[in-house]
């Protein structure tokens, strides 16, 4: 990777997302001193960057909350973007204060980091980022996923059970969370169905992730 620097900070070749602006504003609200970056992806709802500092290894999260916003007028723009920016603030401490909760049952999940004021994301101009623990690890093995679907199965259940104690301290900002989570479950089922056979290498069937869907659906009009 090039890296060139300039006035104490790195510029990236590499990527386009890692400004000088975003990395005076680690800086400034963690302290650190970036000296490589390594991009892991790009979602939906944001993009991902393994971070190397001074003081090792972090994950950067980018919260892209701006990609759905309609084009309007530039008076009009800016009324919407600054609505979506308070309510993604308000879906990001959310689901930071169920991170935290889970970091401190002891759950196996990244820790994040405070910057200096103690919150736990930050914002370069109309940028919303976090910064926590870098977990080594590797992608999911289509060809033999049936221990790996297992392991997931049985984390998922440890979530579920960890997560019966949570007290939430922020109202979140969107539908119910029953409704949330069929959506959600509805969508990664859908997902994992392309890359399920019918044979004997995998543990599940499509129709059996077809009757989970049913099921989802029922209990979500219940």
């Amino acid at each position: 990777m090039t890296e060139v620097r300039n006035n104490g900070i790195f510029n990236f070749t590499m990527s386009s997302y890692l400004s000088a602006s975003l990395q005076q504003s680690i800086l400034q609200n963690y302290g650190l001193t970036i000296e490589a970056a390594t991009a892991i992806g790009t979602g939906a709802m944001s993009t991902t960057m393994r971070l190397m500092t001074h003081q090792g290894a972090l994950f950067l999260k980018l919260y892209q909350f701006t990609r759905n916003t309609p084009p309007l007028s530039p008076r009009g723009r800016k009324k919407i973007e600054c609505s979506a920016t308070l309510n993604w603030r308000q879906r990001i401490a959310f689901t930071h204060a169920v991170q935290t909760f889970l970091q401190q049952t002891y759950f196996p999940i990244p820790r994040l980091l405070p910057n200096k004021t103690g919150e736990t994301f930050s914002a370069s101009g109309d940028q919303i980022y976090a910064l926590s623990e870098f977990v080594e690890g590797q992608d999911y093995e289509i060809a033999n996923p049936a221990e790996q679907l297992r392991a997931a199965g049985e984390i998922l259940g440890h979530l579920h059970q960890q997560l019966h104690g949570f007290q939430s301290p922020i109202e979140p900002p969107w539908q119910p969370i029953e409704t949330e989570l069929s959506v959600q479950l509805k969508d990664r089922l859908a997902r994992l169905r392309p890359v399920v056979d019918d044979g004997e290498n995998h543990p599940v069937s499509k129709h059996q992730i077809d009757r989970w869907v049913e099921e989802v659906e029922r209990l979500a009009k219940e």
